[in-house]
């Protein structure tokens, strides 16, 4: 198993790269990988990932305060 990791990626630098990476993820998917995408808005990442996770932290923190 491999994982794999991308910087923090904005929603916009998401759908620009969207078309170069989910070519490398559908390979590491094959081979039961893990890959992290760091972001905000999972609804930018559904339609290259099987499943997305929240992760709690500074995105709860944001909701709270605004």
């Amino acid at each position: 198993m491999y994982a794999l990791s991308f910087p923090w990626l904005n929603t916009g630098e998401i759908t620009f790269l969207k078309e170069h990476i989910k070519p490398c993820i559908d390979i590491l998917k094959e081979k039961d990988s893990i890959v992290i995408i760091p972001m905000f808005r999972e609804d930018s990442i559904e339609d290259i990932t099987s499943e997305a996770l929240h992760i709690k932290g500074l995105y709860d923190k944001m909701l709270l305060d605004s």
